[in-house]
């Protein structure tokens, strides 16, 4: 039998810590699943049509059984096709309906999945504390195509340099492997394409992922007083002037 691991602290886990515990490796329990639910707003449903909703009040057989898959695919490194499947729904942009917005949908069991192994990021709380006590400068910039742009081994690589491996390594790796989409439009649904690079849309896990690779830009020194902050593909340049400072 393998171990479970103990429930997580508040803000779960940090993907971007130097050394993950030993933890990592451990089977999810039944408290995590349970808590991801309380956690998650109810949404649009993926392809397989099974809502938020539906699996908080889907009673105790079918938690049991959805924990036994979600620890098998951890154990296994190995993450169902159908979860790495999207559906994108061309929505009309208001004033613009010639360009639409694609928002992607994906698996709410698969995000389940990934929301077990991470955590919130705390990234606001940070900005705010740079201009604590004094006055400063923010400048604010968006990286286009960002996420549909980043190379899936380069994230990896600097994961594993930062200490993540064992299951957790495993399973990141097979989320990005054979990753592909459809579009569904007027009831009609097209051939999936498959993605060579970048994060997937509407994914839990996207997020953290991408800042593993502009983790270089974060830790340039720019000079006193001048921080680079990062979420997703926004940037926020922070120039904090002290209390003594003109």
């Amino acid at each position: 039998m393998s171990a479970r691991r103990p429930p997580p602290a508040q803000g779960g886990l940090d993907l971007h810590q130097p050394k993950l515990p030993a933890e990592t490796n451990c089977s999810f329990t039944l408290h995590e699943l349970t808590q991801t639910y309380k956690a998650s707003a109810d949404t649009a449903p993926g392809p397989d049509g099974i809502t938020y909703g539906m699996l908080s009040h889907a009673g105790p057989v079918v938690e049991e059984t959805f924990l036994d898959l979600l620890n098998h695919s951890w154990t296994l490194g190995c993450v169902l096709s159908l979860w790495k499947h999207a559906v994108i729904h061309p929505i009309p942009k208001q004033g613009d309906p010639n360009n639409p917005r694609p928002i992607s949908l994906l698996s709410c069991l698969g995000k389940t999945a990934e929301q077990m192994g991470k955590g919130a990021s705390e990234c606001l709380g940070s900005f705010l504390s740079e201009f604590h006590g004094g006055k400063g400068l923010a400048v604010f910039t968006d990286l286009e195509k960002a996420f549909e742009l980043a190379c899936p081994e380069a994230i990896l690589a600097t994961l594993a340099h930062r200490g993540v491996k064992g299951r957790l390594l495993c399973w990141l790796e097979d989320f990005f492997r054979n990753r592909e989409a459809a579009v569904r439009f007027q009831g009609f649904t097209s051939t999936p394409h498959r993605h060579q690079n970048g994060t997937p849309q509407d994914s839990i896990l996207s997020p953290a992922l991408f800042n593993t690779v502009v983790e270089c830009l974060l830790h340039t020194d720019l000079g006193t007083g001048i921080r680079l902050l990062c979420y997703a593909d926004d940037l926020a340049l922070a120039i904090h002037k002290g209390p003594y400072h003109s």
